[in-house]
């Protein structure tokens, strides 16, 4: 059907970098150049929290499945956590040596998934902040990343390098590699059984979107 534009949420200085909604529908988490990360209520658009904390632009945000925190990352280097419900800075990874382009959280909520500057995936402990995993093989800056609905596959997409990985999580191996646009972004989506091709992986049923410039190209793993 026809879309119609609800409201405008206005209230960052400078550009919005990353959006994302929490899985309850209540709120809506931004993040943009003005260094903020903010909360807004999904029902009026009324700006709830401001998230200061980051001393460079914001690239990425997302919300844990329990709504519980948010998850950012940015051109400072680092890895911030959130409390959604009082906006307190709780946990700050550091030790990256270049920015974080995208952050995605596993759909158990235990891991953090980054994207970074320095070519490299990084998983980390939510709760510790520990990094337990890197996934090297990208010859440029990781644009984006996803999680499969199953948690068992990290896609990521390189920037110049014109790549798009799929990496078993288990053991951090890099299991397909596709060529694709250096504005690559990504979104993961289960396939319906009767959608399954017999020659695909059974342990990896799932459908990578590749957003190329104006197109949408659709690969299956």
């Amino acid at each position: 059907g026809e879309c119609r534009k609800l409201r405008r949420l206005e209230g960052h200085t400078d550009m919005v970098r990353s959006v994302a909604v929490t899985s309850d529908g209540h709120h809506i988490v931004s993040g943009g150049e003005d260094n903020t990360v903010r909360v807004w209520l999904l029902a009026s658009g009324e700006e709830v929290r401001r998230l200061a904390g980051h001393t460079g632009w914001v690239y990425s945000v997302t919300v844990t499945p329990d709504c519980r925190h948010i998850v950012s990352g940015g051109w400072d280097n680092t890895v911030r956590v959130w409390s959604l419900a009082s906006g307190e800075e709780v946990r700050r990874l550091d030790g990256q040596s270049d920015w974080v382009s995208s952050v995605t959280v596993t759909p158990d909520g235990q891991h953090i998934v980054g994207g970074c500057g320095d070519r490299a995936v990084r998983v980390w402990s939510l709760a510790s902040g520990e990094e337990v995993r890197r996934l090297e093989g990208h010859t440029d800056t990781v644009r984006s990343v996803a999680v499969s609905p199953d948690g068992l596959h990290i896609v990521s997409a390189g920037g110049y390098d014109e790549t798009v990985r799929v990496w078993s999580t288990p053991r951090g191996l890099a299991r397909f590699e596709l060529d694709a646009a250096r504005s690559a972004m990504l979104a993961m989506q289960e396939m319906q059984e009767e959608e399954v091709d017999s020659r695909c992986l059974p342990e990896l049923v799932l459908r990578c979107f590749i957003v190329e410039d104006a197109e949408v190209v659709l690969f299956r793993c």
